[in-house]
């Protein structure tokens, strides 16, 4: 059957048409691989020409097993001799694009070879709804929205106003209202919504410095600055949007260091989405002048990915562009920049070209609950018009003790930390080794930090009872930091005096006076520890590691 169906594709179609075998036995017939939005294309194309079976689907691939044959690689007697050696060498070099996420394969696995033909349209469309990418689900949104019928938030879900907006879209098109949009009425609403930008004048720009393949408008020339690992396009003359282009060397790590130089840049305003997945990442952001987005993807190890920045007053062009940039986005052979050694990697900022965005200052801070809270040393935090912790959350002040000198920080979004601290009610003694956990450094170190110190006194330098005294040396970001006995149980919070750099009279507010204050607010105790064994040093790092944050305040964020 495979020999069949493939002996007629590869006669009467041009794309590229490849055999996988799957697990059970069967064998996949697939043409491409496309973007997504190419691949509905081509599949209601196809369907409509009855050049394709009529349960032939879109999917990504992940199931599919080795690729056994190839249109024009090798005759059909080869494969059937392939499909009996168990031992044969296969040709695997096929890639999937960046939308590769469109299918989930672990839902559509019963579905493989299921006879789509038996469902109803409506059925039909609701199963290939249920295989869409938030992303497509959010241009689907827009070009409601663009069209006069839809008024509510483009984020994705497809609720009630999209039902709603979508049933008056069909009936304004002659279409029977289900809320639910077949693949050829998504091909019709998506290619309008995109029609402004053949208006404009459209071209696909390939850059091969790059290895990119991307369509701009006609109005972005040559590039205008190339720092690896990025390269920047302006428009000319009138319009102030900039295409950039993402290309290096590297892997997963390399796309870390990437994503951690790159969320501070001026040219991302900091009111927006920062988030790093296992293999790609996204960075938006928009204040009242101009908008960002950037993406970026691991994969044969390179990262490539590409940012698009416009004035608000621009939005009508280039957020049509920016659909039509994420579906159309090709990697091509070829990359920027290889990463030459590790001090590259902590100073790539350097290298980007950008101003970037310092806060004021940083300080540390130690997570306390479920819920995110975050005590810390309150000197200087109320004054400050924006806090944010690691670099992306916001936070504010929800309760103060200026006599302790001590602040609770909530987070204005629903946050999960990956641990809090507990601590022990066992007062330390007099000579006893105790490690600060903070971020001397103000977070230049992506991390926290351990370090040494010793127990001078069980009461600050003027005899105050619910503080004491250790010996330790500091540095700016310090302050707020937890201090752990060497069993890795929460024993107090350091509190700097900016006119006190003696690393013998450091202060530490006792862990009971912590709770105490906790208590007075409404909030239950810290959890207790019982924990006495002594731990190694890696052992009490990776632990306090994951309960210290890093807290930063900002002038504008």
């Amino acid at each position: 059957r495979a020999k069949e169906a493939t002996s007629r594709f590869s006669t009467i179609l041009t794309e590229n048409v490849n055999i996988f075998s799957l697990d059970d036995g069967w064998y996949a017939v697939s043409l491409g691989p496309y973007d997504s939005a190419k691949a509905f294309e081509i599949l209601n194309n196809k369907l409509g020409a009855k050049l394709i079976s009529p349960d032939s689907f879109v999917t990504d691939g992940k199931n599919y097993g080795e690729k056994v044959w190839t249109a024009g690689s090798f005759d059909m007697t080869d494969l059937e001799k392939l499909s009996n050696n168990g031992t044969a060498e296969y040709n695997q070099n096929y890639t999937f694009d960046l939308n590769k996420d469109i299918l989930d394969p672990s839902q559509s696995n019963n579905l493989l070879f299921s006879n789509l033909e038996e469902l109803e349209p409506l059925e039909k469309a609701q199963f290939f709804e249920s295989k869409l990418s938030d992303f497509y689900k959010k241009a689907v949104q827009s070009a409601l929205f663009a069209d006069g019928v839809y008024d509510s938030e483009i984020d994705g879900q497809y609720g009630p106003g999209t039902r709603k907006a979508i049933n008056e879209w069909q009936i304004k098109n002659a279409y029977e209202a289900t809320g639910f949009l077949t693949m050829s009425q998504q091909s019709e609403l998506i290619k309008n919504y995109l029609n402004p930008l053949l208006e404009s004048g459209l071209k696909v720009e390939k850059n091969i410095l790059a290895g990119i393949k991307i369509p701009m408008l006609n109005i972005f020339k040559k590039p205008v600055k190339i720092n690896p690992p990025i390269i920047t396009y302006e428009a000319e003359p009138a319009s102030k949007i900039k295409v950039f282009l993402i290309s290096q060397h590297g892997d997963e790590y390399d796309l870390k260091i990437l994503f951690n130089a790159m969320k501070d840049l001026e040219i991302i305003p900091s009111d927006g989405k920062k988030v790093l997945f296992r293999n790609s990442f996204e960075l938006s952001g928009k204040n009242n002048e101009l908008e960002s987005f950037f993406t970026a993807v691991s994969s044969n190890n390179k990262v490539k990915g590409f940012g698009l920045q416009w004035p608000i007053e621009e939005d009508y062009i280039a957020k049509r562009l920016l659909v039509k940039m994420r579906l159309e986005f090709e990697s091509i052979p070829g990359a920027l920049r290889e990463r030459r050694d590790a001090n590259e990697d902590q100073n790539l900022n350097k290298y980007l070209g950008f101003e970037l965005r310092r806060p004021t200052y940083s300080q540390s801070g130690l997570f306390i609950d479920e819920e995110a809270k975050i005590i810390t040393q309150s000197s200087g935090l109320s004054d400050c018009p924006n806090i944010t912790v690691n670099g992306i959350h916001k936070y504010k002040i929800v309760a103060e003790n200026r006599g302790l000198d001590l602040a609770l920080l909530a987070p204005q979004q629903v946050l999960k930390p990956l641990s809090f601290i507990e601590y022990t009610t066992t007062v330390p003694k007099i000579g006893e080794q105790v490690v600060l956990s903070s971020f001397p450094y103000q977070g230049k170190l992506n991390r926290s930090s351990l370090t040494e110190g010793t127990v001078r006194e069980l009461e600050d330098l003027q005899g105050d009872k619910r503080k004491f005294r250790i010996s330790i040396p500091v540095n700016p970001g310090d302050s707020g930091g937890g201090l752990f006995d060497l069993s890795g149980n929460f024993i107090g919070l350091h509190l700097a005096e900016p006119s006190t750099t003696n690393l013998d009279a450091q202060i530490v507010l006792k862990a009971r006076e912590i709770t105490k204050f906790l208590g007075e607010v409404g909030l239950s105790e810290l959890k207790r520890s019982y924990r006495a064994e002594p731990l190694d040093l890696r052992q009490i790092d990776s632990m306090a590691n994951r309960v210290t944050a890093l807290i930063s305040c900002w002038e504008q964020y």
